[in-house]
């Protein structure tokens, strides 16, 4: 459900806003499981890695007042929950794949990405979610590369996600979020 006040709150204190994105070894959160979570809060990229201390991830989940998703509200918020059932999400969650919708945007992230102009940094354009998952099994087998190359994919959709907020946010209330 589109609530108008979520995306004013969010517009006004863009401080207050982790935008967020999960890496999987697949799409059933039954069967699979979180790779990588990335953030950014307040401009600042984080990533919990599988593996390690959930300490900070859910420090700045505490901090936000708002979260932002592309699909989360049928993946990444899911597939979290089931992983972490005692982290505590923030009141307000924007999912841009309804309200880029509601804008006559549709598709998945990155076609819309590409249809507001937004280039990918050159070392991850053209890689896609299936390459993902190959990253990290890559990286699991000791290639380094492959989870600096994952990363920085997670972080180029983060990116992503600040510029189609963007653009809903002037669309839907007429103004850009700080």
């Amino acid at each position: 459900m589109l609530k108008l006040e979520y995306l004013q709150s969010a517009a006004a204190c863009p401080e207050k806003i982790l935008f967020l994105d999960i890496e999987t070894t697949g799409l059933n959160r039954y069967d699979n499981e979180i790779t990588l979570i990335g953030w950014s809060l307040d401009n600042a990229y984080g990533v919990w890695i599988n593996g390690m201390g959930l300490e900070e991830f859910s420090a700045h989940v505490t901090r936000a007042e708002t979260i932002v998703t592309y699909n989360g509200s049928s993946f990444d918020l899911p597939f979290i929950q089931r992983a972490f059932p005692r982290l505590n999400f923030p009141q307000y969650h924007i999912d841009l794949r309804y309200w880029a919708k509601a804008v006559g945007l549709s598709g998945g992230q990155k076609k819309i990405e590409e249809i507001l102009g937004v280039e990918r940094p050159q070392d991850v354009q053209g890689v896609a979610g299936r390459d993902a998952v190959l990253l990290w099994y890559r990286y699991l087998q000791g290639d380094r590369f492959a989870l600096q190359q994952l990363i920085h994919y997670n972080k180029a959709d983060i990116e992503g996600l600040k510029v189609i907020f963007q653009h809903v946010a002037k669309r839907h209330l007429g103004v850009v979020a700080r």
